[in-house]
């Protein structure tokens, strides 16, 4: 149960990720970057903090998927985080 249980949280964290990925909105208006061979994360000002949060939590978040579904992801992934949602 818990091995299942643990599955669908990692699940759920990379569709997650893999939709704030997506999105495009927030990109174009994105103040600021942070950026390392892993993860390039996009943020508005306010979010400074929460995105470097994200960017020193990303590489053991991105181990344990890995460990978990046997995946490897080569190249880095981007994160953007605005500040509202929706149109400008």
């Amino acid at each position: 149960m818990t091995l299942l249980h643990n599955s669908f949280k990692y699940a759920f964290l990379l569709v997650a990720i893999y939709s704030l990925t997506l999105s495009t909105s927030p990109v174009a208006n994105a103040a600021s970057v942070i950026r390392d061979e892993q993860v390039i994360v996009e943020f508005d000002e306010p979010l400074a903090g929460a995105a470097e949060d994200v960017r020193k939590t990303y590489p053991a978040l991105k181990r344990e998927l890995e460990e978990t579904f046997r995946w490897r992801q080569y190249c880095p992934v981007k994160i953007a985080m605005p500040v509202r949602l929706g149109p400008a």
